[in-house]
């Protein structure tokens, strides 16, 4: 069971999404934080550290160092590049995906 959990994270992790890189107008938390690391609190990404994310309608919270862990995963690479997540209507970035399983993925990070 556990090497299927692991195998799914792995597919997740390398597998393609369409995402669009429209954003919602409401101001939220996530957009505050936003704000604040644009305004000059950090020069090193366009993320901020603490990440909320929206997977299939689950929310988590995780860092953006784990999804950032696997160079070759396509977290990685969503958030790496600037505008390439869309955010939910509460600010929170957007994961098309089945959020049950998706916090194995987190920890496979």
């Amino acid at each position: 069971r556990l090497a299927g959990v692991a195998q799914a994270a792995q597919a997740a992790l390398t597998g393609g999404s369409n995402f669009d890189s429209a954003r919602h107008a409401h101001l939220t938390e996530c957009d505050i934080e936003e704000e604040w690391l644009q305004s000059g609190a950090s020069s090193s990404s366009s993320f901020p550290e603490i990440i909320h994310l929206s997977v299939g309608g689950t929310k988590l919270t995780t860092t953006l160092s784990t999804l950032r862990r696997d160079p070759r995963s396509k977290l990685y690479e969503m958030f790496s590049r600037p505008n390439s997540v869309v955010r939910d209507s509460d600010g929170c970035f957007c994961i098309d995906r089945n959020g049950r399983p998706f916090h194995h993925i987190l920890n496979y990070l």
